[in-house]
């Protein structure tokens, strides 16, 4: 099994407040099979009195694949979900589980237990990277029976990580418990112009936007807008007798690495108010390695092993193309001599259109020397020109430019992966085992199948010229 690159983490934030969810006394210890630590380099002593356990590993997706192979039932209604360890060792009849589901796209969970923690403590989750903060979700783990595990806590990380990418990578998390401190400063901010065009007012250059208070029969509401930071931040107002009021924060929504709280101080009118400021906790970063995604008994039944299977071997031959974009109809046998990618994509997919200048570049670039880019896109649409139509609004995203290397229409509709229990959107696309978009796949001169091809790493362009057999160009 390969290693994970150096530097690749998959980096969180657990917060632990004091907003209550339930005493650890108050849960329900259930007496159900549970995972027993892996190695001592999975649990970390945070300080004399908290210890943090890393427990097992899920994915969501693989665990429908997984209840499907083995006809698993329903117990009380729901069905037993599929984990391993942080080593990759699966584990067999656990009886945990996630209370509701917190994504409905593709994610990862890490189930973690906390010793130490009493009174009313409670946790939070964020990602070390801003711009993500709202693709980290936490939530008490439960049995079967829905009731709260003690201690448990399962992290659910959205998009992360690609399939095929790494297999192994380190888990970095910080928490963060304390008294709450006054935000004197953050860095410097450039606000979106929304938010300049709102009547905010900026607090202590905290990096917080704070809208003037209204009074909304017994309570005040106040609009936050504050940059998506690692801290987690509650907002507090002091009246006129010096007492201390702690709004309750409702989440309206995230985006251009601003987050946006109606923060309500419940039965407070503005005569009484002295003061509204923002508050932070610090943190402590911990971090486990070696943590196993994608473990090796989770291939044998999932279509992301086709690819991986196909190492080495003659690449599939197209199939069942409805149409070609900007050439004549291709076969694979034709471009023996030559250095393939094919890029699996459609219209309706973001990171598809975004990453095409990139596949643009290497087109213009390297064709000459023997590249041949090969766009195959998802049986979605009819027709070349419906899918030109559809990707008509998506063009501004290329800045004037446009495809020029040869873009197939696959066919075949719904096809199941050979040898396993899960479909693709067109024939092409099931032979190479292809499930998510975009995915990329290489074919050296002798028309076999390398693996898959990722443009968000620093080499990726090097790779092309090493099979390429280039120099310095």
């Amino acid at each position: 099994m390969q290693k994970y690159p150096i530097g690749f983490i998959i980096s969180l934030l657990i917060l632990i407040s004091s907003q209550a969810i339930g005493r650890p006394s108050e849960l329900i210890q259930s007496g159900k099979s549970l995972p027993t630590l892996a190695s001592d380099k999975y649990s970390v002593q945070l300080n004399d009195q908290v210890q943090i356990d890393l427990l097992a590993v899920s994915n969501p997706v693989w665990q429908l694949s997984w209840q499907v192979e083995n006809k698993v039932q329903p117990i009380n209604g729901r069905k037993p979900e599929y984990w391993w360890q942080p080593d990759g060792k699966y584990l067999k009849n656990v009886q945990f589980q996630r209370k509701y589901r917190t994504f409905g796209s593709y994610h990862f969970d890490f189930l973690i237990r906390i010793k130490g923690i009493d009174d009313d403590y409670s946790v939070f989750a964020g990602h070390k990277d801003p711009a993500k903060l709202n693709q980290v979700k936490i939530q008490p783990a439960v049995d079967t029976d829905r009731k709260p595990l003690t201690n448990l806590f399962i992290i659910s990380v959205q998009d992360f990580p690609k399939h095929g990418q790494i297999e192994k990578t380190n888990l970095k998390v910080g928490f963060a418990y304390g008294p709450w401190s006054y935000v004197e400063s953050w860095e410097e901010y450039d606000w979106p112009e929304w938010a300049k065009k709102r009547d905010y007012v900026i607090s202590s250059g905290c990096g917080a936007l704070i809208e003037i208070p209204q009074q909304v029969g017994n309570d005040i509401h106040v609009d936050l807008a504050h940059r998506l930071v690692h801290e987690e931040i509650r907002l507090v107002a002091i009246d006129k007798q010096e007492k201390v009021h702690t709004a309750v924060l409702t989440n309206r929504g995230d985006g251009d690495g601003i987050s946006r709280r109606l923060c309500v101080f419940k039965n407070l009118n503005l005569e009484q108010l002295e003061i509204i400021r923002v508050e932070k906790r610090n943190y402590q970063w911990v971090e486990f390695p070696d943590v196993v995604v994608e473990p090796d008994h989770a291939l044998a039944w999932t279509a992301y092993s086709t690819i991986k299977k196909q190492k080495g071997q003659q690449a599939p031959e197209f199939q069942k193309i409805k149409g070609w974009r900007n050439n004549k109809p291709m076969k694979m046998s034709e471009l023996r001599g030559k250095v393939v990618l094919l890029d699996f994509w459609n219209y309706a997919c973001p990171p598809c259109v975004r990453d095409m200048p990139k596949l643009m570049d290497l087109h213009e670039r390297y064709s000459d020397d023997g590249l041949v880019v090969i766009g195959i896109h998802a049986d979605i649409v009819e027709s070349i020109e419906e899918m030109e139509q559809k990707l008509a609004k998506y063009k501004k995203f290329w800045k004037g430019r446009d495809t020029l290397f040869p873009i197939a229409l696959d066919g075949g509709g719904k096809t199941l992966i050979k040898g396993t229990n899960q479909t693709a959107i067109g024939a092409t696309t099931a032979a190479y085992g292809v499930l998510s978009f975009p995915t990329k796949i290489l074919i050296d001169k002798d028309g076999k199948l390398l693996g898959e091809f990722f443009t968000d790493t620093d080499d990726y362009e090097q790779q092309i010229k090493r099979l390429l057999e280039l120099g310095e160009k």
